[in-house]
């Protein structure tokens, strides 16, 4: 937000909603070159708990969403359409809180899903929370986990369209599109994760690719032969390795 006033006073113009002026990446769990430890399930681990912290952070937002968006009038048509497709709401006037609950409950989803899966992983009871923790936010099991940031992104940028179309941009342009610059930032996942793995491996799984299309072994090869085939493949559209 301090960003998007700076440009305003400096270039005259607001920053972009979709503008990603920084990304965030990590090796943390996929450093697999240097370190013996890291298993692909310790690389699954990482990545459970970096959506588990992400959907946390996001269940946060959207519970103050909720709470600033009791407006129960003036609504764009894609604003009635998207919350006509939430049956089940307690709230029916104010569309907004409609909307926001039920990203509230799939985010409550996303944090149940990402838990079992971590007590699966690690065989232990620390990451489940009490049943009744998230019961304020009503039922989950109808609804689906959040897997991507585009699943929320979509309805917050409706809802920030028919904010700003019906004479609320300054209720627009406070927390929710704080929360959607975030989401552009940052996803679903917090980080993206560099997965490093030793090149022995990749010579391995590229020798038994070219053994099976009958091209001969790539580990043999020397390495202008190896780039030559790679440019080629990459310069094509059909896939490597066709499945059926």
């Amino acid at each position: 937000r301090k960003l998007d006033a700076q440009c305003r006073v400096s270039l005259g113009k607001r920053l972009p909603m979709d503008a990603v002026p920084i990304k965030f990446a990590s090796w943390i769990g996929g450093d697999r070159d240097g370190n013996p430890n890291v298993t692909p399930a310790v690389t699954l681990e990482v990545v459970t708990h970096q959506r588990l912290r992400a959907a946390k952070l996001l269940l946060k937002d959207m519970n103050k969403l909720y709470s600033e968006l009791a407006i129960s009038s003036r609504f764009t048509n894609d604003m009635d359409v998207l919350a006509a497709s939430i049956t089940e709401s307690a709230d029916k006037r104010e569309k907004y809180r409609r909307v926001t609950g039920y990203l509230r409950r799939r985010l409550v989803k996303t944090v149940k899903v990402c838990e079992k899966q971590l007590q699966a992983l690690t065989d232990s009871e620390h990451y489940v929370a009490e049943l009744d923790t998230y019961s304020q936010f009503g039922a989950i099991d109808g609804v689906e986990p959040i897997n991507s940031a585009e699943e929320l992104l979509e309805p917050l940028t409706t809802m920030y369209n028919s904010l700003v179309e019906t004479g609320f941009e300054l209720v627009a342009d406070g927390l929710l599109i704080d929360v959607i610059r975030r989401l552009k930032v940052f996803g679903m996942t917090l980080v993206k994760l560099d997965i490093r793995e030793e090149s022995t491996r990749h010579t391995i799984a590229m020798d038994a690719i070219t053994r099976h299309l009958g091209l001969g072994s790539y580990q043999e090869w020397d390495e202008e032969a190896r780039l030559n085939f790679l440019q080629s493949e990459l310069a094509g559209k059909r896939p490597l390795f066709r499945t059926r």
